[in-house]
């Protein structure tokens, strides 16, 4: 509640409810869904998942371009592996952050890998980027959190508030001249969902410092606000935000003084 009145200033406690209410039922379908994706067949998901333009990246397959994929924790991203496995001829490649509890994280990863998707832990990603540089595959990245140290992150507005986000999809991007693409993901009606991709940028990219970043947030709060229920609203997702406050004012101040 704490999250959503913050982030819509403009709507009464009536709505802010309604979009909790909202909230908590798709969430209790997320949790039966990651279940069911255990065992989801071809066909289920075909039928409940559509993707609008996959003609976008076969290009790109077709030059055997590897391309990065930056996603959100909105309706339920833990399908969005199997979509691209079905849509595409790309090896998917996801990255994860190991859960705490060993069983947990070892049935999320067998979920997560269940089409097809290769895991890669995120601490182990620069070295999997190097032993895998020759497949073609699509990176994917879920990457509307942030960092426990801000000073690791970006910092900007985001839902009105100041919010640090991790730049590591631009880094990598940038570094081994990989196009960046978002998929936007809504809920169309119970079980259901459809995705569109959406290029951020590709060689040669712009030059404008933290451009697929500042871009990639963009796209997710427009996400957001489109269908507010359908995002991750439970998370503590600012509460560093004071000290990325402080951070944004001082980068402000250095690019004022030029």
């Amino acid at each position: 509640m704490a999250n959503l009145t913050r982030s819509f200033p403009e709507k009464d406690q009536k709505e802010i409810k309604l979009i909790a209410k909202k909230f908590y039922k798709n969430l209790t379908d997320l949790f039966v869904e990651v279940i069911k994706g255990y065992s989801i067949s071809e066909k289920d998901i075909r039928q409940r998942m559509k993707i609008k333009n996959p003609e976008i990246w076969h290009k790109y397959y077709s030059q055997g371009q590897s391309i990065i994929v930056m996603t959100s924790h909105q309706a339920n991203w833990e399908w969005l592996s199997y979509v691209f496995n079905l849509y595409s001829d790309f090896q998917i490649d996801a990255v994860y952050q190991t859960l705490h509890n060993k069983l947990s994280d070892r049935f999320m990863k067998e979920v997560r890998s269940h089409l097809g998707t290769y895991m890669i832990e995120k601490r182990t990603l620069i070295r999997q980027m190097v032993e895998r540089r020759n497949l073609c595959r699509l990176l994917v990245m879920v990457s509307d959190q942030g960092p426990q140290n801000i000073k690791k992150g970006f910092t900007t507005h985001f839902l009105g508030q100041d919010t640090t986000f991790f730049f590591g999809a631009e880094r990598i991007a940038l570094k081994n001249k990989m196009p960046v693409m978002f998929v936007a993901m809504k809920r169309v009606k119970r079980g259901h969902y459809e995705t569109e991709i959406i290029e951020i940028d590709k060689p040669p990219f712009q030059t404008k410092e933290h451009y697929i970043t500042k871009k990639y947030i963009e796209l997710v709060e427009q996400s957001i606000r489109e269908n507010p229920s359908d995002w991750l609203w439970s998370h503590r997702r600012w509460k560093h935000n004071i000290r990325a406050e402080k951070k944004r004012k001082e980068r402000e101040r250095i690019e004022e003084k030029g």
